[in-house]
């Protein structure tokens, strides 16, 4: 009998505490998704705002790129044609391969209009190994042609980065005749 009454009461209070748990579920079932829910969305709608802001800034990035990219284009252009249009004999030497990589008009009018002739890989070894002109980039050539004549020719060289590599820009005159008078 008191074990009998024992057993009552821890059912009885078994009973009211599922009683209990059984309403606070009822509760939570009725409204537990809202506050997830709105996080959830809050959250959702903060990640794409970033990503909208974020593909903006990358936007207005990759459109200065490409306007630089133009503007660096034009400027090429614009002193490529500045160089073509001189009347002084320009040419573009590679001073490790000593290959010719650019001459002007006048340059091919001189010299020769094809820029890989002999006549131009003769040139450039000239240039390239002339010690006088490393140190003061002033060059004094006496340039002696295939046909027998020789081409006085003075200017200077200096380094350049020509097409993103690094390049020897040669101007010259030609002072034959003035040479000849001198002689």
């Amino acid at each position: 009998d008191p074990l009998g009454k024992k057993l009552q009461q821890i059912l009885q209070t078994s009973v009211a505490y599922n009683a209990e748990l059984y309403r606070r579920e009822q509760e939570l079932s009725s409204n537990a998704a809202t506050l997830p829910l709105i996080l959830m969305f809050v959250f959702g709608a903060s990640l794409v705002g970033l990503l909208l802001v974020q593909s903006a800034r990358d936007r207005n990035r990759l459109q200065q790129v490409t306007q630089a990219k133009a503007r660096e284009a034009a400027i090429r252009d614009d002193f490529h044609a500045a160089i073509e249009a001189m009347p002084a004999v320009i040419a573009i030497i590679d001073p490790e391969t000593g290959e010719v990589n650019f001459i002007n008009h006048a340059a091919a009018e001189l010299i020769d209009p094809v820029r890989d002739a002999p006549e131009w890989r003769r040139l450039a070894q000239v240039i390239l190994t002339d010690t006088s002109s490393q140190a003061s980039g002033i060059l004094n050539i006496g340039f002696p042609r295939e046909d027998g004549r020789i081409t006085s020719l003075r200017g200077a060289r200096r380094p350049v980065m020509w097409e993103g590599r690094p390049q020897e820009l040669v101007a010259l005159g030609d002072t034959t005749r003035i040479r000849a008078a001198e002689l």
